[in-house]
């Protein structure tokens, strides 16, 4: 359902036609089945559609659970990391000389 939230704004239908899979067979996937008692899994039509439709979604998160639903290449990562280092070293400069000049009026009172 995440994935159909975040592609499609939880309409399943759209997502449906988006990755070429019955509506019907998406659907299916949120109705526990009376014989088993439990929910369907999605096929393997399914995660093969999904994967090749949207590729930025992780498929080890896909199958297993594990991570995040999207996927970060290491090079966006860094850069991200980079930005933020960046931003926090620009913070704390602008917060030195606030302080200082804080100091000065609290001084000069």
């Amino acid at each position: 359902m995440q994935i159909i939230d975040y592609k499609s704004n939880g309409n399943r239908k759209k997502f449906a036609e988006t990755i070429g899979i019955a509506q019907q067979s998406i659907n299916r996937l949120f109705n526990i089945d009376n014989r088993t008692k439990k929910y369907p899994v999605a096929t393997t039509d399914m995660l093969i559609a999904i994967t090749e439709m949207f590729v930025d979604i992780n498929a080890r998160w896909l199958l297993t659970g594990d991570g995040k639903m999207l996927q970060v290449d290491n090079l966006q990562e860094n850069q991200l990391t980079y930005n933020l280092i960046q931003e926090i070293k620009d913070l704390s400069a602008e917060n030195a000389l606030l302080k200082k000049e804080n100091s000065e009026l609290v001084k000069n009172k």
